[in-house]
């Protein structure tokens, strides 16, 4: 159960990202944007930029509730997977 909170968690956050993307490329910030997809596949970190850009860029672009969304999806995703694993491993 909890893993699968996870997984919908990573998916909306997987989401959230690619319509952040979408913003970078609708706005000029095509190198932010390729430099996100590239960093996703080569070293994991793609979402990590995409993220701070977005939020750096949120209210120029109107854009603050997809960040929040993205903020809480994270941290719901963060939380469900520690207790996830607290409990697996508590478990004999």
């Amino acid at each position: 159960m909890l893993l699968g909170i996870c997984y919908l968690m990573s998916l909306a956050a997987t989401v959230c990202w690619i319509l952040v993307l979408i913003k970078m490329f609708q706005h000029g910030e095509t190198t932010w944007a390729i430099a996100s997809i590239v960093l996703v596949f080569c070293v994991g970190i793609g979402q990590i930029v995409a993220f701070v850009f977005g939020w750096s860029k949120a209210r120029e672009w109107n854009m603050q509730k997809l960040m929040v969304a993205w903020s809480v999806f994270l941290a719901i995703g963060v939380l469900f997977g520690g207790v996830h694993t607290m409990w697996n491993i508590s478990l004999p």
